[in-house]
Formats: structure tokens, sequence, C-alpha cells
């Protein structure tokens, strides 16, 4: 218990590191949203939504078939919200599955900034809700702390057995290794998952400026050497014509996901990883000791002396990196995010070129995320709830159905004027182009759970307008992955380690891990110089316990290999 204590506390204490990017897990991260901006819909709007969804809601007096409860009953559930999504309480999903199920929910969300701050107070002070949704306390170090060691998060085993038919019955037609992979090393489950649809592999989409492009006389770079021609003639080329100062390249340092700054370290040997472990012909690497984590911290640190940068790359949270990409006039030349064409607003237009992997002295990769089709922990129950029962029943509608997991994660339908309907082939089709009131998180949580799975894909109707970012993937970035696809790199693999593991993993990279992020920010801004200070630097690595780090890492890789 003292252990636990202690790592409560120094969790606490990590928070004013990560806290601008919210929920820091071993999922990519979730508080950068994956879908375009939403503007608030109006009330009538959502009214109309919710007529064209199927209302189950029986008269005065009547006790509907889909009712779990014959009296309204309450639960608590927390989340973190990114600050383009809307609030459950105005989701129409929320409203359709208040009145099936006769269960009403009472909402505690954070912003994804304050998430994991409040997270740790909320399970410090031990103020529980009943069940954490859509991402908010999973991964799989806060699953073996409040799961197998302090017992806050309950074993779900018996209660998926008795009152989850829906999420058997699909889960593992979907994937028959699923109870596996959620199941912790002291033989119980204590999170449900969401499966999404095949395809999602690849975080980041770099953008640049297509009309600078176009008025400079420009072509897209496509070696860096070319990157930091098109910089400079950026910066000095007057792109706007009236004098406008631009900003070159702009990322987001302090928050990893969608839109950070690891896809600048590829050309010199491999893409950063947001947990900077890279496994190379089977052997695990921790990214910030390799020489092109030393290579790229030196070619950034050369763009930012030279005024390429943005000066507030380290200072950014994703509202307002986001609200600088869609200023007016637009000021990014180059700049990261998961769309970026939808996530400037109104500025989108001038983002629809996609950078392909730039080329560099190490070649030209992508990260490639092979853990894809699943989010491990995105519903956790509490010892606080009254009813655990209850709760699975409730959680287990979600996973009925390919429709409800669109509506719960995805956005409202079926109908027309929605934001999906069926076909006269019975197939899934999106409408295009989506309306801002039906954009992904408005009325649903992106990480609740559901299952989509292949199921979804083979529904799926080809869209009218092609995504940008899939057809980037399959005609652009997946030659680049080459590396993933023979075996040579691997990601991480989901998979629990050992409670002593864990615990003495999480005690290293409370130091580690922030070490070196701290090293690369003062390296890039030219507070210190890469080269001669990078013995040092390894060494102190090792002080930090990088070796020990290794070893423990090696271990539960291998172990994950052979029960595979």
């Amino acid at each position: 218990m003292k252990k636990a204590l202690l790592l409560i506390l120094m969790f606490a204490l990590a928070i004013a590191i990560i806290a601008a990017c919210g929920g820091g897990s071993d999922e990519p991260a979730t508080t950068e949203a994956n879908e375009p901006p939403p503007v608030e819909a109006q009330e009538e709007q959502e009214q109309e939504q919710e007529q064209e969804q199927e209302d189950d809601t029986p008269t005065a007096g009547e006790v509907a078939d889909s009712w779990l409860v014959p009296e309204r009953q309450t639960i608590t559930l927390a989340t973190s919200l990114a600050p383009n999504w809307g609030h459950p309480n105005d989701g129409s999903f929320w409203h359709w599955l208040e009145d099936y199920t006769n269960i009403e929910v009472d909402w505690i969300t954070f912003l994804a900034a304050e998430a994991t701050e409040q997270f740790a107070l909320m399970m410090a002070a031990r103020d529980l809700p009943d069940a954490f949704i859509g991402g908010l306390g999973g991964g799989s170090d806060n699953i073996l702390l409040y799961g197998s060691e302090l017992g806050v998060y309950i074993p779900l085993n018996d209660l998926l057995e008795s009152y989850a038919p829906n999420f058997l019955r699909r889960g593992l037609a979907e994937n028959p290794a699923l109870l596996g992979q959620l199941t912790a090393p002291d033989g119980n489950i204590y999170s449900l998952p969401v499966l999404h649809p095949p395809g999602e592999r690849v975080y980041n989409t770099t953008a640049i400026n297509q009309t600078f492009l176009d008025a400079l006389g420009l072509d897209v770079p496509t070696t860096i050497e070319e990157v930091e021609d098109v910089l400079i003639a950026f910066r000095d080329g007057d792109p706007h014509g009236d004098g406008t100062q631009v900003i070159p390249l702009s990322f987001l340092f302090t928050c990893w996901g969608a839109a950070d700054h690891g896809p600048w370290f590829a050309p010199f040997g491999a893409p950063l990883s947001n947990d900077l472990i890279l496994i190379e012909n089977g052997q695990v690497t921790f990214q910030g000791a390799q020489e092109y984590f030393r290579d790229g911290a030196g070619w950034l640190a050369s763009l930012y002396a030279q005024g390429l940068i943005d000066l507030e790359v380290f200072t950014y949270d994703q509202t307002s990196y986001r609200a600088r990409a869609g200023a007016d006039p637009v000021l990014f030349g180059i700049w990261s995010s998961w769309s970026p064409w939808y996530d400037a607003g109104d500025q989108g237009h001038h983002f629809t070129t996609l950078l392909p992997p730039i080329q560099g002295p190490g070649g030209a990769h992508v990260l490639w995320n092979e853990v894809t089709g699943i989010t491990r922990d995105v519903f956790q129950i509490t010892n606080a709830a009254d009813d655990p029962g209850l709760l699975m029943r409730w959680v287990d509608i979600f996973y009925r159905d390919v429709e409800t997991g669109l509506r719960a994660t995805r956005g409202p339908g079926p109908g027309e004027d929605l934001a999906w309907f069926y076909n006269d082939a019975g197939q899934i089709q999106w409408v295009s182009p989506l309306p801002d009131e039906f954009i992904r998180g408005m009325n649903e949580l992106p990480f609740a759970p559901g299952i989509l799975g292949q199921e979804y894909a083979q529904m799926e109707a080809p869209r009218a307008e092609p995504d940008l970012k899939i057809e980037h993937i399959e005609n652009v970035q997946t030659a680049y992955a080459t590396n993933f696809f023979n075996g040579t790199w691997n990601r991480w693999p989901m998979t629990f380690m050992e409670a002593d593991e864990q615990d003495e993993i999480s005690f290293i990279e409370a130091d580690l891990i922030p070490f070196a992020n701290r090293m690369l920010a003062r390296w890039i801004a030219g507070e210190g110089d890469v080269d001669a200070e990078w013995e040092q630097y390894l060494s102190d690595l090792n002080d930090y316990g990088l070796q020990r780090w290794l070893e423990i890492r090696q271990q539960v890789y291998e172990r994950f290999l052979a029960a595979s």
C-alpha cells in the first residue's frame, strides 16, 4: 500500500509536465481530437436530430421493453473532452440512450488539458464516479494500480459472463483473442474496449500551405534540404504580398499524438513514437538515446535559430495551436494535425496539400500504428458503484450492433439529414459534406465503448468525397512503412506487465522520459549544443535507470512473443 500511495503522489507531481495534453496512456493521446472541429449546434437542430433517431420513449404509465429498470435511475460517469467536442448533456446519442434504458447519466467532465490532473486528484480523494468512460483513467499503469493493486476498479469477468452477451458475441467474433488482450496479469479484466474500423494506422498528417507555394512559384518539398529552402522562402518571400509576417513551420511539442514533432526525426533514421519506444530487430530501444534523436534535434535547432520554427511550439496546447492555424490571414506554412484541412477551420482550404515522408540521410519513413483496431481501456467500473450489474447491462447496449457503435462513437444516424444513412444498397453512406453539427465529437464520445471493426468496413459505402487522410495513407505513406511490414521495426505491443515490473517502469519513466523531452526542447531552442552535450546526456540517461528500463521492457516483450 505504501508503494501504491507513493506512485499516486509521484503521478500527481508529474502532472505539471503533461497536463497541457491530457490523459497520458498507452493509446494515442485521446485528447487530441481526430476529426474536424465542430461548431455549436443550435437547439432546434438537436431536437430535429432526436426526432430522426429511433425513439423508444414510452408514454406516461408505460414501461418500455428496452428499459433496464422500471423507475428512472441515475449513474455517474467521468470522462475527458477535447476542446472541440460537445458536452454529452447536449448529445443526441445520450438523449436517446437515456430514453431507451431509463438510465440518466450524471456527467463529470474535464477538458483534456486538465483531465490528467483532475483524475489524479479524484483518485487520491477517492471521490469516485460509478464508472470512467471514453479513455479517462485507462492505460496499463492505471489498470494495474487501481485495478489489481488497490481495487478501485472492480473485476469485470463475472459481470461479462452474466450481463454482456452482446460484447461476448460480437467482440469474440471480431477478435478471438480479445479477452486475453484485456486480461491483467492477475487474471482479471478491469476495462472494456472500443473496436475501431480497420485502416487507422497513421496519426500525423503534415500539410503545407498550397496558397503560399503558388504565390512563390514553389514545388512541394521532398527532402530536408528542400524543406529548409521552402521555409526560408515562406519567411522572406512575402507570400501574402502585403508584408504580413508568416510562421514557416509549427508543431505541438508538449502534446503527443496527432500533432507533434515526431515525424521530423524520420529523415535521420526513424520517426519518434509517443512512448519513445521502437523495437528494432527484436530489441527494445529507447529512441531518446539514438543517434537520429541527436541529429534530428540538431536540424530542428538550426531551423529554430533561423527563425523558421514557431516560437510558441513549446507553449501551445491543442486549443491555442488550432486557433493559430485558423488565424486570418493564414499564418502557418507547414503544420501537423490529424486533419489539417479541417482543423484549421475557415483557413483549411490552404492545407489540402499533404507532405510526403521527407527524405534525409537516414531515409524516409512513417510511424506505422501496428496496434490498430482497438482502444483497450474505455470503460472501467469503480467500487463506488451501487449496482455494477446494471452498469454492465447498460454498457453492453453499446456493443449490440454496428449502428449503435456508430452512434456512440462516430456520428448520429441513420438519416439523410444526419451524419450517415443507409443507401439503396443497404450500405452505410456518410453525408458529404458533413454539417458542422454532426462532426465527430459533437453528439457522441469518439472513444466510447462499441464494436465497429471489419463488420463496419464491409457495410460502409464509398464516400462521396475521398478522405484526404485515407488517400494519403494508402497512396503515399504506406510505401514508406516497409520496416514495419518486414519485421525490422515494431511498436510496443498491447500487453500488460507484471505488477512489480509496472511499478519499476513507472518509477523510472517518471524521470527518464521528461528528462529526454526537456533536453530535446532545450536543444531545439538553442539553449544548449546537442553535439557537445550528447555524451553527458547519455550518461545522465543511464543514471535515470535507462539500462534497467531496457532490461525490463525486453523481458516483457519476449514474454509477449512467446505467448503470441
